[in-house]
């Protein structure tokens, strides 16, 4: 076993979910790890990557130090990471520190070699009505081409189990992002599209 996400004082991807994004080099992969990291009251998400040198014993190579892809202190960021371009990514996740999460959703873009972040965006945030405040978490995205992606999310007005049920509405749009414009919708999200 080889260490690719080291742990100061703090447990490194103990949480629900972590995202794995490979690539071929010319010597075997290059393999970006997001997952999140909780220790010292700081729950935050982050990137990293390793070298898998292949053929032979496919030994493993630790990259770079980890880079801050949450915006904040999150909970459970579950993020889905995609590819722009050749050494640029995008990780989609929740964010917030509460249970359940209530901060929003983000869209970072950072480099995968230098582990560099390029920019980050709340593409669904908490909002209020007259029917009450909504919150926007548990989001999944699906690559529609290089810059193109089509995401979904929940829009919920209740804590489930803390302060009741609530209601949940499933959004769903279309979002584009590049490393030189961020992450913006190129069809705003609604309801009701399935």
């Amino acid at each position: 076993a080889t260490m690719v996400l080291a742990s100061d004082n703090d447990n490194c991807s103990d949480r629900d979910y972590q995202d794995l994004l490979v690539r071929k080099t010319g010597t075997g992969y290059r393999v970006n790890l997001t997952g999140s990291c909780n220790g010292n009251g700081a729950d935050v998400a982050w990137v990293t990557n390793f070298d898998v040198a292949c053929p032979g014993n496919c030994n493993i190579v630790p990259g770079l130090t980890k880079t801050q892809v949450s915006q904040g202190q999150i909970e459970r960021y579950r993020p889905q990471t995609f590819q722009l371009g050749p050494d640029t990514f995008m990780a989609i996740g929740t964010e917030g520190d509460s249970q359940p999460p209530q901060d929003g959703i983000s869209a970072t873009i950072f480099s995968g070699d230098a582990l560099a972040l390029v920019s980050s965006t709340t593409i669904a945030a908490t909002t209020t009505t007259d029917l009450g405040t909504f919150y926007s978490t548990m989001s999944h995205g699906a690559q529609l081409g290089p810059d193109t992606f089509l995401v979904t999310y929940q829009q919920r007005n209740g804590r489930n189990r803390r302060e009741g049920k609530g209601g949940t509405t499933l959004m769903m749009g279309v979002l584009q992002a590049d490393a030189t414009n961020g992450a913006r919708w190129m069809v705003e999200p609604k309801p009701n599209m399935i």
